[in-house]
């Protein structure tokens, strides 16, 4: 199958889905059959390297399990969409008493800087002072609406069940 039928079939982008199989096939779970001329187009095709899988769909996340073309034993991979948690700033934090000041006041901010101003750290040592679940996710072009929004309400789910769990 060529990237744009399998786009087609998705209802994505084509680029988003060859960087997605690009990634697979760094994995070794897909195959990179090379450049094929079919119906007068150059298409990019790409075969299938497992024999078999399995998908658990978990409250925390999800766990894949698969076994390769070549393989004897089966392998897996597990995604745990239950990781929320910013990243630990473990240094002395300098001149950011402002912003920090500006970020305690609103219930909502937008942060809006060019690249490497320190964006990422400012919001992190911010809600290390929360005593407040944050959710806590670094959108790329490949994520979909879907997968934010179920990244979301497991964060939900398992925000509630601490929150039960400690009455």
């Amino acid at each position: 199958m060529s990237t744009r039928q399998l786009a087609k079939l998705l209802n994505a982008l084509e680029a988003n889905v060859s960087s997605r199989l690009q990634e697979l096939v760094k994995l070794g779970l897909v195959k990179d059959e090379g450049w094929s001329r079919l119906e007068g187009r150059n298409l990019k095709l790409y075969s299938l390297n497992v024999n078999a899988f399995s998908l658990e769909f978990l409250p925390q996340g999800y766990r894949l399990r698969f076994k390769r073309v070549q393989a004897t034993q089966l392998e897996s991979s597990h995604f745990f969409t239950g990781d929320f948690e910013p990243p630990d700033i473990n240094f002395e934090f300098i001149g950011r008493k402002i912003e920090l000041q500006r970020l305690s006041k609103g219930h909502s901010v937008l942060l809006w800087r060019i690249a490497g101003s320190g964006k990422t750290t400012l919001v992190s040592r911010f809600v290390q002072t929360l005593e407040l679940p944050v959710f806590w996710h670094r959108i790329k072009e490949t994520d979909s609406f879907f997968f934010v929004a179920n990244k979301f309400a497991l964060f939900c789910l398992s925000s509630a069940v601490a929150y039960h769990s400690n009455l």
